[in-house]
């Protein structure tokens, strides 16, 4: 009697793993989601797991799952004012001047007094360097809006990069410095 209670034991153990080992392996390769749940699509290449069931063992080979993407961040405002200006400093250079910025009585270079310039933060201040020499870019023919990138340099200074084409054809990255102040930022430096 108690052989059979042992054979009925194990009998049922081996039972309750293989069924348990057979769920996990479904679930595994999405047993339930060729049902059609409204809203998905399936694409004709399956990216499931491989799933192999002998009568003793299952065998579940598993895909790495791709990382998940999130929203796009919010770009940040400074960065946002920053290649703004520098996008109508260059519009005016390439004689398309924005016309909402007909009115705005802000210059975008900065001006060469209070002597105040110090992005690498040496502690001499001198004069923004385009406001001494305002022949810091050639004559632009066009300019990569879409290439302006941003960099925060230290507290109140930022660098905006864009790609310009100068009236020869040639085109180059070009390196803006700028200044924060109180109506917004001012260029100070222009760098290839």
């Amino acid at each position: 009697m108690e052989n059979t209670r042992t054979g009925l034991r194990e009998t049922l153990r081996r039972g309750l793993i293989g069924s348990a080992a057979v769920a996990i392996a479904c679930l595994g390769a999405g047993c339930d989601s060729n049902v059609g749940i409204e809203g998905t699509d399936y694409s004709t290449k399956s990216d499931k797991p491989a799933v192999t069931t002998t009568a003793a063992t299952t065998t579940v080979t598993v895909a790495p799952v791709p990382p998940t993407t999130s929203a796009a961040a919010t770009p940040d405002p400074e960065s946002v004012a920053a290649v703004s200006t520098v996008r109508r400093y260059l519009s005016r250079l390439t004689g398309i001047p924005d016309p909402a910025d007909q009115d705005s009585g802000y210059p975008l270079v900065c001006g060469a007094t209070p002597r105040t310039w110090d992005p690498d933060g040496t502690g001499t201040l001198t004069a923004p360097p385009l406001a001494v020499n305002q022949a810091g870019l050639p004559r632009l023919k066009s300019f990569a809006e879409d290439s302006m990138k941003s960099e925060s340099l230290r507290d109140g200074y930022i660098s905006v990069t864009a790609s310009v084409t100068d009236r020869a054809g040639n085109t180059q990255n070009r390196t803006f410095t700028l200044k924060s102040g109180t109506e917004g930022y001012c260029i100070g430096d222009v760098s290839e």
